[in-house]
């Protein structure tokens, strides 16, 4: 008796479908030239031990998942150092402009200080010249208390022009010493 039991169909299984999805499986029944009972038990039995994932992932799904998981993590990873690349590129770039405008400082108060001591020479020329003129007036000269009187006044001018040269340029170089210092 129990081996009627197992080899007899008379249990009842059934289930609710949508009007669509009866119709596409009575075609399918007409297809193979069965009936949708007989349809419906072979798609269940031949089925039945591929629904251990059912409302799960299958480990292929999980896999790839992990996969997806590990590219997205890969993809921040190299976002966030090309973020790091630019800010550094951008800091490099502010530095170097920060350096150039140094040294165009530098070359400026270097034009400043040559023309300052172009001028200063000039300045110093004029007086030697006047001081050579003077002195050969002296010497063709007859009175010689003018002309000693007027030696010693322009070797007095001589001396402030020199002494006010050599402090012009020192307070320059003060000026400028001072000003690297600050910026540095």
């Amino acid at each position: 008796m129990e081996n009627i039991a197992n080899t007899h169909r008379n249990m009842t299984i059934s289930t609710k479908v949508t009007a669509l999805q009866k119709i596409e499986l009575g075609k399918l029944a007409e297809k193979y030239k069965v009936s949708t009972s007989e349809l419906m038990f072979n798609l269940i039995e031949c089925n039945k031990y591929h629904y251990k994932y059912l409302g799960g992932i299958t480990p292929k799904e999980e896999k790839l998942e992990k996969e997806l998981a590990a590219q997205k993590r890969k993809v921040n990873r190299l976002t966030a150092d090309l973020e790091n690349a630019d800010y550094k590129v951008t800091l490099q770039e502010q530095q170097v402009v920060k350096y150039q405008n140094k040294v165009d400082e530098y070359r400026y108060e270097i034009k400043e200080t040559k023309a300052e001591n172009s001028t200063l020479n000039e300045a110093y020329n004029d007086l030697l010249t006047q001081n050579e003129l003077l002195e050969t007036a002296l010497e063709n000269d007859s009175t010689k208390e003018d002309n000693m009187a007027l030696l010693k006044s322009l070797k007095i001018q001589k001396k402030l022009s020199i002494a006010g040269l050599v402090s012009m340029v020192a307070f320059a170089a003060i000026g400028i010493h001072k000003k690297n210092k600050s910026k540095l």
